[in-house]
Formats: C-alpha cells, structure tokens, sequence
C-alpha cells in the first residue's frame, strides 16, 4: 500500500509469523517504524543531464535554421536569459538553468527516482509566443517536455508573431514626386507616390518594373508606410518644399489595397499636425521657388508611423505637436479598417542646445521605437536620439536607448566641394545662402527618421537629410531664377546590442559588436569609418542614403533607399530613387533597385 509517498512492504509470511507468537514485536515495529523488513529500502540517487537551445525561429517552422536560402532567408538565432527547469516525476524540482549568449543550455541534476527521466520546462520570453512544433525535421518541441537522460537537443522554439514573412513577402515604398517637371510643366496627376516590389527582385527598374499602388493626386508627397498584414497599406502626409499636399491635408493618413489598383483613399486625419503655409492654389511657377514651405520642412505635418505587433493601433509621429499619435484600428463588417478615437503621448525630451525634432517610429521585438534629433545651435549640438515605448503601458522609458553625436567627418556629399559633414538645422534661403558660384550644394541637416533590427538585436538607425526636402532635385534659392543640383548626404548608422539589456553601443571606425563592416578607415563615420557601404562611384557621393529602412526579421540583408541606387559601368540610372540591399554581417553593398 501507499502512504504519503512511500511505499511500505507487506511480508509474504505475516500469517506464520503470528502463529509463532511475534504479533507483538511486529506491531511494535509497524508503529515505530523500526521493522526493516516493513520499509521499502530508500532508492540510489541517479544523475542525469539534459540539454539543448531556446531559439527565435522567424519563419515559424519549429528548426533551427541557419543558413539564408532562396526557399528560406530567414536565419535563426539563440534567445539568451531564457529559465530552463527540471522536475522529476514528483514534482520536485531539481535544477534551474539559463540559456547562454547563443541560446544553449545544460543542466545536470540527481534523482531518488526510479529513473532519471525529467520534465522540462521553459519560459517564454515577454512579447513571445511558442512557435511551431512537431512537423516533420522539427526540433522545436514545446515549452513542456518529457524527456530520458543524455538528451541534446530539448530544444524549444519562439517568435514574435509580427516576424513571420513569407520566403520573398512584397514590401512598400514611397517615391517623392515634385508639383513640376525638370522642364518646368507641371506633373502629371498619375505619378506614383506608393509602390509594392518582391523582395527577391533585383536590377534595373525597367526590367523590374515596381507596382504603382497610389498617385499623387491621391496621396501628394508621404514618408511613413505600414501595412496590415498583405490586406491594407498605410502612408502618411509628408512636408516637402516643391511637393504637393495631398488631398487630405497635413495630418492626413491614406489607406491603401495592394494589388495595383491606384485606391489610395484618406483613412483618418491626426489632428494639430500644423497649417500649410502655401496659399490655396499654387502655379509651376510659385512651386519652382515656394518660398514658404523652406523653413518648415520636418516641422509641420507627419514623420513616420508602424502598426502595433498586435495590429490593433496605428503609432504615428506628430511633427508639429511633438506627440506620439495612437490611432486605435478596428475590422468593420465588409472587413475594412476603421480608425477610433485618437490619443497622444508627449514624446521625451532631453537636454537639447537648439531645437528638439521627432521624426521616426518603428515597431520590433514587442516594442516601439522612437528617434528624435537635437538640431544644434551650433555642429557641436547636434545629438540623435532612440527612446523605447511600451506600447502595452503607453509609456516611454526613462532615458534614451542610444545617443548618437553627429558629429565629424561624412566625407562628401558631392565631390569635391560639398561636404557632407552634418550642420546645425537652418531656415536661412536666398543668394546669401546659396552661393552663385557653384550648381552644385548640398547644406547636410541630420534628422533620425528610422530604425530597424536585425536577428541578433542589433539597431540600424537611419538618417534623412532635411535640406533634401528642402531643395528637391533641381531646386532654387527663396527667391529668383538661379537652378542648383541639389545633393542630399543621409545616412545609415549601426548601433549594437549590450548584452541583454535595452542599451546600445554605437559603430565605431566601421565595426560593431564584434563584426567589421566595409568601411573601415574610409573616414565617413564615428570614429572614422563606416559599417555600411553606402557611397557613390567611390568618392564622388559619399553619403547617398535617403533615410528610409527595412529589415525583414531574421533575413541577413538591410534594405536603404538611396538616390542613385547603382554604380556606373553597371546601370547607373543617375537621378533616380531606389534602393539598396546591404549586408547585416559585414556591410557590403549587395544589390540595388
């Protein structure tokens, strides 16, 4: 019989044994609990070990993948800090572990047992769910599991339901369009503002020819794109001298069904998002100086915005009231987004000398991300910022994840006159500003608008120059009948993660966290190089980056729009917008479109 877990003999010969006259003795023994033959000797306690990975598995088929291949780009990575437990078929738990920098685990434990088969049990990381388990070639299995002794590969699986992509998903971007042509006619109602490409495609833009979703006359000029899941597009109205306004107004956010249709359509509008300073009806001509929109450039209507890991809210930045905007999204009944009732948060601000500008958000590992950028009195002012926002708690944290100095050298914007080294925002237009002796200018105004992470953690923070938006292509000074070539100098800058914790630390002399980028010595970054290859024909610009980024969770490339995506020799399609492919591991220049 069992009693309190412990099983206790019956003799074989208790009948004989009280016909000899022992009933008292063996009652004795059975109340004291001194008989020997009455108890179960105690067992030998067994050792027994177990081990395997707790991993992030991005495209939710429960391997470990760690090779990028066509069919799956998505390489995997081990999630460190994870518990591991081992209980034994008691319940009683015998050792508790932590998963190491890679993921890895080993635990080593003893059991009075029959046996040293145990019972594992893992956490799963906040923000996280279980992935995938049991297919055929898994080895993800579950976050309990039951398994014999010498086992090495009790591994357990999770994901951020937000990284799941397909092996080559479609993906948005925004081109800019002017309100005139290079020839001075005005431009033509159908040009595209949003288009949709596969990921896998590659080349020229004539022989891979993007799908055109939206117009300018739909849309006007955008910069923030957020989709919701492959049903729905979002895009937000950007401020741009020589560009139009959509139809919208400042504040306003479009809604978009990929497919090619060109139905961009107004979905909601942010309320206090600025007033337009160009008066109703504008000509080419007034559009060819637009003196009034110069010294409003990122202050006035809409940076970037991203959708909730959850899909409920749309988080979009305020430029002129400074806020972080959540703009509640529901499903009506014929299955298309409806916006709710809208509400703010103030966004941080650290000390700043000159003028504190928000610009991007970005959504990644269960969390949002904020960039902000201290404009500087002075070159020596000038600092960029990334704070983390809760978006279950709707509150930012204490202090900044990474400041950026922006400072030293970038080398040039235009070779061999016009640096690219950052300068303190200005409003300044006319002759005074822009010289008469040369076509070319370029006055760099940094403005953090984007941030993205790779597999390991790691930041790619990106950097739009505002005096792009100020100028355009082939811009004027405020004022008379001057044509300059205006070049815009952003850039792409790596930051990498400290360990487990929330903090980053800044590329330097073009390597970070233990990888060595491209371009290392080149003089056009912290600490006098760069991780990413992001230049032009070898000098001629050495900073071609248009602020924008995207990183598909676990692919090992960074895209960046660029103006002048190609090199020459090969396709230069000089003038044009595109982008780039680079690479996470060491920098280097992949592809372009």
């Amino acid at each position: 019989m069992t009693s309190s877990g412990r099983t206790v003999a019956e003799p074989t010969s208790a009948r004989s044994r009280l016909a000899r006259g022992s009933a008292l003795l063996v009652m004795t023994g059975v109340l004291a609990g001194t008989v020997g033959a009455l108890t179960a000797a105690p067992a030998e306690a067994v050792s027994g070990t177990a081990a395997g990975r707790v991993f992030r598995d991005f495209n939710m088929n429960g391997t470990f993948d760690t090779t990028s291949t066509t069919a799956s780009p998505a390489v995997d990575v081990g999630v460190s800090g994870v518990s591991v437990r081992a209980y034994d078929k008691d319940n009683n738990l015998l050792v508790t572990a932590q998963t190491g920098a890679t993921g890895t685990y080993s635990l080593t434990y003893n059991t009075t047992t029959a046996t040293a088969s145990v019972r594992l049990e893992f956490d799963t990381p906040t923000g996280m769910v279980p992935s995938r388990a049991g297919a055929s070639g898994a080895t993800n299995k579950t976050d309990v599991q039951f398994v014999s002794t010498g086992v090495t590969n009790a591994d357990y699986a999770v994901a951020h339901p937000q990284d799941f992509s397909t092996s080559n998903p479609s993906f948005a971007f925004a081109r800019q369009v002017g309100a005139i042509k290079l020839d001075g006619t005005a431009q033509n109602t159908d040009a595209g503002t949003v288009f949709t490409n596969p990921y896998g495609a590659r080349g020229t833009t004539a022989a891979v020819p993007a799908v055109k979703e939206a117009t300018v006359a739909q849309t006007g000029a955008v910069w923030g794109l957020t989709s919701l899941n492959d049903d729905f597009i979002f895009t937000s109205s950007l401020f741009k001298r020589h560009a139009a306004v959509g139809p919208g107004g400042l504040g306003a956010i479009y809604l978009t069904v990929p497919g090619g249709a060109t139905d961009a359509a107004p979905f909601t509008t942010v309320a206090n998002a600025g007033t337009n300073p160009r008066p109703a009806a504008m000509t080419t001509a007034a559009y060819f100086n637009d003196t009034t929109a110069y010294a409003q450039v990122g202050k006035i209507g809409l940076g970037g915005m991203t959708i909730a890991p959850d899909h409920s809210a749309l988080y979009v930045v305020n430029l002129a009231s400074k806020r972080l905007v959540r703009i509640p999204i529901t499903i009506n009944a014929s299955g298309v987004p409806v916006a709710g009732t809208q509400t703010s948060v103030a966004i941080p601000a650290p000390a700043c000398a000159g003028d504190l500008r928000p610009f991007g958000v970005s959504s990644a590992n269960g969390s949002l991300w904020v960039t902000q950028t201290c404009a500087g009195l002075a070159a020596a002012d000038l600092r960029g910022y990334v704070y983390k926002y809760d978006y279950t708690s709707n509150t930012f944290g204490t202090s900044a994840v990474l400041e950026i100095p922006l400072t030293g050298s970038r080398g040039f914007a235009y070779s061999p006159n016009q640096s690219a080294t950052w300068r303190p925002w200005t409003d300044a237009t006319g002759n005074s500003a822009w010289p008469n002796n040369v076509t070319t200018i370029s006055i760099p105004q940094p403005m953090l608008s984007d941030v993205q992470f790779d597999a390991n953690g790691d930041m790619t923070i990106g950097i739009k120059d505002r005096f792009g938006d100020q100028a355009g292509y082939a811009g004027s000074p405020g004022g008379g009948n001057n044509v300059y070539e205006a070049m815009g100098a952003g850039d792409s800058l790596r930051a990498c993660l400290n360990g487990t914790a929330s903090t980053f630390t800044l590329e330097s002399n073009g390597s970070c966290g233990g990888r060595t980028g491209s371009g290392v010595g080149n003089t056009d970054g912290p600490g006098g190089g760069e991780f990413y290859s992001d230049d032009f024909n070898s000098g001629s610009h050495d900073q071609v980056s248009l602020g924008g980024l995207l990183q598909v969770p676990g692919f090992p490339l960074l895209i960046n729009t660029t103006f002048d995506p190609k090199s020459p020799g090969s396709d230069p399609e000089y003038g044009t917008q595109g982008y780039r492919f680079f690479s996470n591991t060491n920098g280097s220049f992949d592809a372009a479109t």
